[in-house]
């Protein structure tokens, strides 16, 4: 590999793997970055991710999140930029990544992206009948969101520790579900709900699910906590497969956008791109409300019933597997400058577009030449 004088990577075509990256731009006038960058319609922007992960530092400077991608693993002597020639786009090794789904933008779309797969591959197995249920509460301004999930989790339970209902259940041939949570702020304050996947065996459904007894079962069982649940929009079925597959296509997503605002309200990741006192405070209590509760959840037993594999966040979130390619080494002194610029978004937009002459350029306008190094050769023939 080398460097010309008009300051572009040129691969040596006889050393470097063939189709690992397009190096489209070596006959072509590079345009201006500004003009760049605008350009770039990428996971990675820095107007989505990575300025709401850096914003997270500001809102929870002692979180775990703070440091996600920030910090080097403390073996670690370099960070590379590691390229996907399947899924075409770029990620970061050897840094600290904080495994939060529910804080980090970065760590929970990894997440996200894998929940959602395990979930349509279980909603289209053919043995297997799938309907949903939405469960909600009433809520004001006036609730906290600690105070909510607190009623809503124990409402739950009751509901799912009921005589009648465990029965009902059993004769609809239940075997498990999944549980989903999602919360949001809107006019009237937090909204939390839970969303319900109920998994029946085909072969031992029975009867059908009884809408108006569930409706009626959750209202009272709420009157419990002290809460009030409508029993029109308190519980809601909704049956069948189709009901349940968009569902689960969409899970998660609402987390992904940028600006788009529902009728409903924002998801807390959206309060991130605007740091109000009071988007701030409303994200503090989010994060404290939030701590040690699951965001997806099986019910005990069903993926060993199903025989689904078991994989943890912390394998999803450190997995990378999926790249094949080291396209570039960046020194500890050389990241504490991405760090010190808030370029890490930017430089992961370049190395996405698999173009090695643009990213030479984008490396050469941030760093100094011995503060990185381009590679871009498959992983298993560097690991020789």
């Amino acid at each position: 590999m080398n460097y010309t004088s008009d300051n572009t990577y040129k691969q040596e075509t006889k050393k470097s793997p063939q189709n690992i990256a397009q190096n489209i731009g070596q006959n072509k006038v590079v345009e201006s970055f500004s003009n760049y960058y605008s350009k770039l319609r990428n996971f990675y922007s820095t107007n989505t991710v990575f300025s709401r992960l850096n914003n997270v530092g500001q809102v929870l400077p002692n979180s775990w999140t703070a440091k996600c991608l920030k910090l080097p693993l403390p073996t670690a002597t370099n960070i590379p930029v590691l390229y996907s020639t399947n899924l075409k786009f770029a990620s970061y090794a050897n840094l600290l990544m904080c495994k939060s789904i529910w804080l980090c933008p970065f760590c929970s779309k990894k997440i996200t992206n894998f929940r959602r797969k395990e979930l349509k591959e279980l909603i289209a197995d053919p043995g297997l009948l799938s309907s949903m249920l939405t469960l909600t509460i009433q809520h004001s301004k006036k609730d906290s969101l600690k105070g909510l999930l607190d009623q809503l989790t124990t409402s739950l339970r009751n509901l799912k520790n009921s005589k009648k209902f465990k029965s009902h259940m059993q004769e609809v041939g239940i075997i498990g579900t999944v549980r989903g949570l999602e919360i949001i702020y809107g006019e009237n304050g937090w909204n939390a709900h839970y969303h319900i996947i109920l998994i029946a065996n085909r072969e031992l459904a029975g009867i059908e699910f009884n809408e108006d007894f569930a409706k009626a079962l959750w209202a009272k069982i709420v009157r419990r906590t002290n809460g009030y649940a409508s029993k029109k929009y308190g519980l809601k079925y909704s049956p069948g497969r189709d009901n349940v597959n968009l569902y689960a296509s969409k899970w998660g997503l609402d987390q992904e956008l940028t600006s788009q605002k529902s009728s409903h309200g924002i998801n807390p990741f959206q309060m991130l791109d605007n740091l109000t006192p009071t988007n701030i405070k409303l994200f503090q209590e989010y994060a404290a409300a939030i701590k040690g509760r699951k965001q997806l959840l099986y019910s005990k037993g069903l993926k060993k019933i199903l025989k689904m594999a078991v994989v943890s966040d912390k394998t999803i979130t450190e997995d990378v597997s999926k790249f094949d390619v080291i396209i570039a080494l960046i020194t500890r002194e050389g990241w504490t400058n991405i760090l010190d610029k808030q370029v890490r978004g930017e430089l992961l937009a370049v190395a996405s577009t698999g173009d090695i002459n643009e990213l030479f350029n984008y490396l050469s306008h941030v760093l100094t030449r011995d503060q990185f190094k381009i590679i871009n050769e498959y992983i298993s023939q560097v690991q020789k």
